[in-house]
């Protein structure tokens, strides 16, 4: 559901997006966390048991309504299979289940049709005796058709780090647009967010998407996440209900920047014929950074140093010493056989693998650049500058050269429009 969206000269237009949950609970049934998620060393409050679907919506498609939400796995009672009724429609409605294909994206999707599905307001979803009558949410494919978006999942970031890390992506690599879904932030609502977006220099569009789920365990080192359905729940999100007509699509958190290497990424991978294009991280920071609250004031310019070890290893080749793949992607040529992930857009059917050569590449000479002390505390002390510094970090001429271009672009707009204010007042 369109919250509202308001639109400022010379700045993005910027909105908020509801979705449309439906819960397990109220339906009578739960989510178990799975043996192995209750083997990790970590408490389990986060594992979302609630959740049956993150939105109803309406895909643009004729008569067709998408429910995705997580795996059925572990649903209790056993033997759970959602029913679905149009109010008013007489004819009885398809339902076609897309489970889950990988640990990486445990996300499914339910995918109703029938003739006349397009008129009917209220969906009726039920199991046994229960129901519960929900809205479908409008097609929003339009939002971001044509854009070229930055998106993530965000908790508690503060503002500035956002500010920072859109406008680099705007003015480095020309993203039009930005679409955040926001993990319930209790240092300010998502109407806070959207202001900050739109004071973002060059950007035309935002769109701030509350997502209100279980971030999830995680699971041990030598385990695969099971219970990862928020942030892979986000993605599949993004990818059908906002940027079907995208343009392009990177995929970042906000403590990493892209540095530029030749063409913008985003006209990048449209003026070549790959699907997607991943790139490794290097960790940066900035020494002296004794306590969270100065980690807290950090902006991205002020961390200047990366690590050695890892400069090392991309001159060695050594791939697996490097932060894990993000990506860039074109939505239309991500076929059925692809699933977005965190770190990869993934093979996800035998013919998608055994062709994705030709859909994607990894580039070794292309780095995202980690900032390794901005970060909230949510996962570890990792704000802490590295000990001894000087043997761990080195100054990294990569970054400096970027945020230098960066910001002298910033420093001549400011000047130019300095300027037009002056002969707009000589001209009064």
């Amino acid at each position: 559901m369109l919250l509202a969206w308001s639109f400022f000269r010379r700045r993005a237009a910027v909105g908020l997006e509801l979705p449309t949950p439906v819960r397990l609970p109220d339906l009578g049934f739960a989510r178990e966390p799975s043996e192995r998620v209750q083997q990790t060393l970590e408490p389990v409050g986060e594992f979302d048991g609630d959740t049956l679907f993150f939105d109803v919506f309406r895909t643009g498609r004729r008569d067709e309504i998408a429910c995705i939400g997580p795996s059925l796995e572990g649903v209790a009672p056993a033997g759970f299979t959602p029913s679905f009724a149009g109010e008013g429609l007489a004819e009885p409605i398809a339902v076609r289940y897309e489970p889950p294909r990988m640990h990486q994206q445990p996300v499914g999707r339910f995918l109703l049709s029938a003739p006349g599905l397009d008129g009917v307001r209220r969906l009726r979803i039920g199991a046994g005796d229960r129901h519960v009558s929900v809205v479908p949410g409008a097609p929003r494919t339009d939002l971001l058709a044509g854009h070229r978006v930055l998106t993530t999942l965000s908790r508690d970031n503060p503002l500035h780090w956002i500010e920072e890390w859109a406008a680099f992506h705007v003015a480095r690599h020309g993203a039009t647009a930005v679409l955040i879904y926001d993990n319930g932030s209790d240092r300010y609502g998502p109407e806070a967010l959207a202001t900050a977006l739109a004071r973002v220099p060059g950007l035309r569009r935002a769109v701030v998407v509350p997502w209100l789920f279980p971030y999830g365990v995680g699971g041990r080192p030598d385990f695969p996440a099971l219970d990862n359905f928020c942030q892979t729940g986000m993605l599949d999100h993004a990818r059908r209900r906002f940027c079907p007509a995208a343009a392009s699509v990177l995929n970042l958190d906000v403590d990493e920047l892209l540095l530029r290497k030749g063409a913008p990424i985003f006209e990048r991978i449209e003026s070549g014929p790959l699907a997607a294009i991943h790139f490794r991280g290097l960790w940066v920071e900035r020494d002296g950074v004794r306590d969270h609250a100065q980690a807290l004031a950090l902006r991205h310019r002020d961390c200047g140093h990366v690590w050695r070890d890892q400069l090392a290893a991309v001159a060695a080749g050594a791939r697996s010493r490097l932060c894990r793949t993000k990506w860039v992607a074109v939505p239309s040529r991500c076929g059925p056989g692809t699933e977005w992930g965190v770190h990869e857009v993934y093979a996800a059917s035998e013919e998608a693998r055994s062709t994705q050569s030709r859909w994607r590449m990894t580039d070794e000479t292309l780095h995202y650049r980690h900032f390794r002390q901005m970060n909230v505390g949510w996962k570890s002390d990792r704000w802490r500058s590295s000990e001894p510094f000087d043997a761990a970090c080195v100054r990294d001429r990569e970054l400096a050269r970027d945020m230098a271009r960066w910001l002298d672009r910033r420093r001549s707009r400011r000047r130019r429009r300095r300027a037009g204010r002056g002969r707009d007042h000589e001209a009064d």
